[in-house]
C-alpha cells in the first residue's frame, strides 16, 4: 500500500496529484520520510491552496515529533515570509508611492508631530487623522500628489457581475486574499506545541516596519483599497 502511494505521488502524477491527500496518506502510516519528501517538493513548485494546506498539515504532524520540529519551525517560519512578501509586493503595484509615504510619516515620527500609538486627547486624533489621509494620499498618487481619478482604481474590476458562475474565481484571480493566507500561516504559528519557540519566532517577524508599530495605519490603508 504504502509503496503503490510512493508511486501514484513521487512517480506517476505529480502533475495533478492532491499533496494534502499524500500528507495524509503518509501520515496514517507513520511515514515521516515521505512527508518530509512532499514537503521538499511543494516548497520548489508553485503554490496553490492544495501545496498550501498540505504544508500546514506536514508542519502540525512533524511539530510533535521533537527529531523534527525545529526543521518543521523553519518551514513555517519561510512560509510566514513568504506570504508577507507576496503582500508587501501586492501593496506596492496597488499603491506606486508607498515608499515616498513612509517617507513623509517617518518625518513627522522624528519630528514629534505624529504618535505611533494612539493617543486620547481629541486634539492629537484629530492631527493623527490628517497625517494618515496625507500618507494614504502619497501612497496612492506619489509625493508630486498628481491626482489619480477612482476610476484608475477601478477599472480592473470593470465587468465583473455577482451574478456569474466564476465571479468568485474572477475575483480572486483580480485581487486574491494574501491576508486571509498569512492569518492562517499565523494561525499554525498559533497552535506551535512549544510556546518559547513561538514567541521567539514571532519576535522575529515582528520587526520595526511601521505597519507592526503604527496604530490604524494597515486599516486606513485597506480602506482606500477597493477590495
Amino acid at each position: 500500500m504504502l509503496e503503490t502511494a510512493r508511486s501514484h505521488f513521487f512517480d506517476e502524477h505529480q502533475g495533478t496529484v492532491s499533496w494534502t491527500s499524500a500528507v495524509n496518506i503518509f501520515k496514517d502510516a507513520g511515514s515521516t520520510d515521505d512527508i518530509l519528501k512532499v514537503v521538499d517538493i511543494i516548497g520548489g513548485g508553485m503554490c496553490t491552496p492544495d501545496s498550501t494546506k498540505a504544508k500546514k498539515e506536514a508542519i502540525l504532524y512533524l511539530m510533535d515529533q521533537e527529531k523534527y520540529r525545529l526543521n518543521a519551525l523553519e518551514v513555517l517560519k519561510a512560509s510566514i515570509l513568504a506570504s508577507e512578501e507576496e503582500i508587501l509586493d501586492s501593496m506596492h503595484d496597488a499603491f506606486p508611492g508607498l515608499d515616498e509615504a513612509y517617507e513623509y510619516l517617518e518625518e513627522k515620527i522624528e519630528d514629534g508631530k505624529f504618535s505611533e500609538k494612539e493617543q486620547p486627547s481629541s486634539k492629537s486624533s484629530v492631527r493623527r487623522e490628517k497625517i494618515l489621509e496625507k500618507f494614504i494620499s502619497i501612497a496612492r498618487n506619489g509625493a508630486e500628489e498628481d491626482h489619480v481619478e477612482d476610476y484608475r482604481w477601478e477599472q480592473q474590476y470593470n465587468g465583473l457581475n455577482e451574478g456569474d458562475s466564476d465571479y468568485e474565481e474572477m475575483r480572486d484571480a483580480i485581487c486574491p486574499d494574501l491576508g486571509g493566507v498569512f492569518d492562517s500561516w499565523m494561525d499554525v504559528l498559533h497552535r506551535w506545541s512549544d510556546k518559547e519557540e513561538a514567541n521567539t519566532l514571532r519576535k522575529t517577524l515582528k520587526g520595526a516596519d511601521l505597519f507592526y508599530t503604527v496604530d490604524g495605519l494597515a486599516d486606513a490603508l485597506a480602506d482606500r483599497y477597493v477590495s
